[in-house]
């Protein structure tokens, strides 16, 4: 599960300041907050997703990740989830060995994106373990592996590699683009909220 968390510790912010600013500061974090963590969704959404992966299903990345908590002037936290259990998802943000889940082997696809579904699955037709006992559909040991090959007159084409464990690159950059925009658009944000609560005050500029 992939969580993007924005809060703030305003303690030492409103620390001497008039009983005016220290009603407006939390408030105006909390604006601040809520307005970055939805940009931080539309970046990941239409940004970094596309630049991460093959988009075959628009709605996904929108379904993917949900805004599952606000800011308020009493919690200043807002929260961007993984709404949808798509494990791959945060394998690809975070890198590493995948192993098989029941203790047994990894199949490694091997054309992958011809093999998927609009949401990212592989279609249930063409998991190694429905394909067992199809025609023209062999299992072959070699050492350690075992290669899944799909047999035709005129080729062989190699479908999986079944292996103890795979390395998994990184390629998604949840973490490093939210927090990217996150600097960006905070501070901006933060002031145009203490503004408007000053032009709505007994303060004016000389």
């Amino acid at each position: 599960m992939i969580n993007f968390d924005i809060s703030s510790d305003i303690d030492a912010a409103i620390r001497g300041v008039g009983d005016f600013f220290r009603r407006q500061i939390p408030f105006a974090t909390a604006s601040a907050i809520n307005n970055t963590i939805f940009d931080v969704r539309r970046d990941i959404i239409e940004s970094t997703w596309p630049k991460s992966f093959t988009v075959r299903n628009q709605a996904l990345p929108r379904r993917l990740f949900k805004v599952s908590k606000r800011a308020t002037k009493a919690d200043l936290k807002a929260l961007l989830v993984q709404d949808l259990d798509r494990r791959w998802v945060e394998r690809q943000a975070t890198g590493g060995t995948k192993t098989g889940s029941t203790g047994g082997r990894v199949a490694i696809p091997t054309n992958p994106d011809s093999m998927r579904t609009s949401t990212g699955r592989i279609k249930a037709a063409l998991k190694p373990g429905r394909l067992n006992g199809k025609p023209g559909i062999v299992a072959i040991n070699r050492g350690a592996k075992t290669f899944i090959i799909k047999r035709t007159k005129r080729t062989n084409k190699l479908l999986y590699s079944v292996v103890a464990s795979a390395n998994i690159k990184k390629r998604f950059s949840f973490d490093e683009d939210a927090v990217a925009t996150t600097v960006r658009v905070f501070p901006g944000y933060w002031r145009l909220a203490m503004n408007a609560a000053i032009a709505k005050s007994r303060f004016t500029s000389r």
